[in-house]
């Protein structure tokens, strides 16, 4: 056993028997027995008038069987006293008890251990000082095995269902094991209850290796020796629990084992396939079983707010918003596991355009807990919606706008004319969340900006006097994405007309700058906003030298077939509504590379006879040739060597 050691010297070994084997019982007057060959065998009872010597110990012998629980305690002692329980090997101390020698100390000594085999085991009792004392002897047993017995391993496990079991044993070192049949998603939780000693409670998965969950008691001042875990199946099968006293000594106790059913209304929704759709309002009642995930499919419109939020977990939450291509995260927040902190999650997205939007909700902890979750959506148009660019933003003068949103990642712009020296100053007020104002000239570029986040001092405003005559526009973003009601206050009074608004400026890049004659080829055109790098949508991508034509897609691609006929520039055009016209240029390159095998040398009068760049002369191409010749185009010696090139094809 753990904690044994070797017994030293060469004392003599009282024994006594326990059960079974003839010994004295009840009360009686033990002899004194100095030596192993002499002990005595005792069974359980009290003994008066033993007379322990001062100078050598006195030792008995006592039969026990395995899981049998033995105390041995003496009364009545002057003198400190010494108890051991030595192995059936005569050597190896199992358990040793002292008295307290100190002023008013109980002088008298007891122990308590669980045989782990049927054997005949020794005790050995003696005195700390050299005056003998008279004491009276207590021996006791106990069968420690419970109707469960024998379950101390995985082959011999006792099936458990839902409920309690009580009169349990731990018998010293024993483990006992239970067997609980599991469906996938049901939670188990399993606790001990009236445990003299710190337990431990571990779950093993179906494949009796894997230690799922793990529970210890508590041994600290006032702690709870019992021990409880809870976890949930992630497959239908036979779980394991092990339970075990950490101290390696006997206890009684309660099992208590509780299967409910997580399943809820919306399973099964553990992935984006099967993610419930939901509508704004509250869900209650929701669980989510251990590792698993739970999935939620909302509707929204472009701009239309969405939060969602947890209530009532019991396990440290974390809730995903993903797009609707199912892949790209785009909000993410968790419950709070400080002191005090709310383990519950929220968040919140705006987005620019329209689509089936998911939901993910997880126990960080991978422990399962029950939820309610709320879904709120909210409209963040305003009434100068679109404004999102230069084209469409709105004219303001002098005035205070109220009831303005930005919606997540959206641009709110609008049109401020202003003459040359005439200052305009702008403020943003009841700001709900992080914003930044930005003037910009009428070819894009920034005049100056300010926003609320970092170190300022909360506020948004600026001032700006103009150089010149012209169309300024005020940007509203939030550096975030994050959507945000404001105020917007413009102190302003601009004279002039608005004037033509300047057409944005694309940027074309081809995904090829080169191409060779007379060799089709798939040209990519990518078409973005030079300011913003958007895609440009709907702009008309051609070659007209080609007679080839396409259209770019929401990613601002366009793809055209092209086949030069002969080397050369191609400008490559763009036009797109609000854009001012755009192109680049194709090279078209002489494809002259012969092939290694060709039946002619390069630079002979058949290379520029092989028209398809194959090494070989055609018989189509030996009739031009020969027109050559005839008429009079082509001499005799280079006719020669295109049908000497044809001969050798």
């Amino acid at each position: 056993m753990n904690g044994r050691v070797l017994l030293l010297g060469t004392i003599g070994i009282l024994a006594f028997v326990v059960g079974g084997v003839a010994g004295v019982g009840g009360s009686a007057t033990l002899v004194d027995h100095n030596n192993v060959s002499s002990a005595q065998p005792v069974s359980d009872g009290n003994y008066s008038g033993v007379d322990v010597p001062g100078t050598e110990s006195l030792y008995y012998e006592i039969d026990l069987n395995a899981s049998e629980q033995v105390t041995v305690s003496t009364t009545g002692a002057d003198e400190v006293i010494s108890l051991t329980l030595i192995g059936p090997d005569q050597v190896e101390q199992l358990r040793r008890s002292t008295g307290d020698g100190g002023f008013g100390g109980d002088r008298d000594a007891s122990l308590t251990d669980t045989a782990n085999q049927d054997a005949t085991f020794y005790v050995e009792v003696g005195t700390t000082s050299d005056s003998g004392t008279n004491v009276s002897l207590s021996v006791e047993t106990v069968d420690l095995t419970d109707r469960f017995e024998p379950n101390d391993d995985f082959e011999s496990a006792a099936p458990l269902s839902d409920g309690e079991a009580t009169n349990l044993e731990l018998a010293g070192e024993e483990v006992d094991y239970y067997a609980v049949q599991l469906n996938e998603s049901e939670q188990l939780s399993v606790s001990t209850d009236g445990a003299s000693e710190q337990m431990r409670v571990r779950l093993f998965a179906p494949d009796r290796v894997t230690q799922l969950r793990a529970g210890s008691g508590d041994t600290s001042f006032g702690g709870d020796l019992d021990a409880s875990l809870t976890d949930t199946a992630e497959e239908d099968g036979t779980y394991y629990v092990e339970v075990d006293s950490l101290s390696d000594r006997s206890t009684g106790y309660s099992l208590s084992v509780q299967t409910p059913n997580l399943t809820d209304q919306y399973e099964p929704n553990d992935g984006f396939a099967s993610a419930t759709n939901l509508t704004r309002g509250q869900y209650s009642d929701l669980e989510l079983a251990g590792e698993e995930l739970d999935y939620y499919a909302v509707q929204l419109n472009a701009s239309e707010q969405l939060t969602v939020s947890t209530s009532g977990a019991s396990e440290q939450m974390q809730v995903r918003l993903f797009a609707p291509d199912q892949i790209t995260e785009l909000r993410s927040a968790s419950g709070d596991t400080s002191f005090g902190g709310d383990l519950d999650a929220s968040t919140a997205y705006t987005p620019l355009e329209s689509g089936t939007y998911y939901v993910e909700v997880d126990s960080l902890s991978d422990r399962s807990t029950g939820y309610s979750l709320s879904v709120q959506t909210v409209d963040r148009t305003d009434q100068y919606e679109p404004n999102d660019e230069f084209a469409t933003a709105p004219l303001l003068t002098r005035g205070r706008y109220s009831d303005l949103d930005v919606a997540g990642a959206e641009r709110d712009y609008y049109f401020v004319p202003l003459n040359a020296s005439q200052q305009v100053d702008v403020s943003l007020e009841e700001t709900g969340g992080d914003l930044e104002a930005t003037l910009y000239a009428s070819n894009g570029s920034v005049l100056t900006r300010d926003d609320n986040t970092g170190f300022g001092d909360g506020s948004v405003s600026f001032s700006y006097t103009a150089r010149a005559d012209g169309n300024y526009y005020l940007g509203i973003t939030s550096p975030s994405n994050r959507s945000a009601g404001y105020r917007l206050v413009l102190n302003s009074n601009g004279t002039v007309e608005r004037l033509p608004t300047v057409p944005s400026r694309a940027d074309v890049s081809l995904s090829t700058s080169t191409v060779n004659a007379s060799e089709p080829t798939d040209l990519t055109v990518t078409v973005t906003d030079a300011r913003s790098g958007d895609a440009v949508e709907g702009a008309t991508v051609s070659v007209s030298d080609l007679g080839v034509s396409a259209t770019t897609d929401a990613s601002g691609v366009a793809t055209l077939s092209v086949d030069a006929p002969s080397p050369g520039d191609y400008p490559v055009s763009v036009s797109a509504d609000g854009y001012a016209d755009a192109s680049a240029t194709l090279t078209v390159e002489s494809n002259d590379q012969i092939p290694s095998d060709a039946v002619y040398d390069a630079g002979s009068a058949a290379a520029a006879f092989d028209n398809d760049r194959n090494g070989k002369i055609s018989i189509s191409e030996l009739a031009t040739a020969a027109s050559d010749y005839a008429a009079g185009d082509l001499s005799i010696t280079a006719l020669g060597s295109v049908a000497n090139a044809f001969a050798a094809s």
